[in-house]
């Protein structure tokens, strides 16, 4: 069976959000952070289809985005996460970031090993991540694949 290779340059990140959780939100939110990429949309043949292709021509128009939950880092707000990278194991130790993607009807792992930021203002910071895409975990024909993207960021308090 031949192997499938996801086009990584369809990985262009749309501003998106991060949120920090406040210490009295239960458990296991509470005093983490979490990400929200936003994928620009592209195309493939159907919901299920292998076939992705940029541009939004359709038939099927792919609207995805990056999740990453429950980030350990010691900071509460955007000046404490400034101009600083930190490290992170990948899924299952701890202190893994809990991350993935929607696409063709699974969630795919995506697993962050690094970050690092840019300088803040008052409610958006910009952010460096490095990431492996499993898609083997639930779509076995596509190859897994590492790539470093950027994204913006708008801040809130959730």
């Amino acid at each position: 069976m031949e192997r499938i290779a996801f086009p990584s340059q369809l990985i262009k990140a749309t501003p998106g959000e991060i949120v920090f959780f406040s210490r009295e939100v239960p458990a296991p939110s509470g005093g983490t952070w979490s990400i929200l990429v936003p994928i620009e949309p592209f195309s493939a043949d159907d919901e299920y289809s292998t076939d992705w292709r940029a541009g939004a021509e359709g038939p099927y128009i792919v609207s995805t985005q990056i999740r990453l939950e429950f980030i350990e880092v010691p900071a509460e707000d955007l000046s404490g996460l400034a101009n600083r990278a930190f490290q992170f194991p990948v899924n299952p130790a701890d202190g893994y970031i809990d991350g993935s993607i929607y696409l063709c009807g699974s969630h795919n792992p995506v697993d962050v090993t690094a970050i690092e930021f840019g300088p803040a203002t008052v409610n958006s910071i910009r952010a460096t991540l490095d990431a492996t895409f499993d898609f083997q975990f639930e779509l076995r024909d596509v190859l897994n694949f590492d790539l470093t993207f950027s994204a913006d960021l708008i801040f809130r308090r959730g």
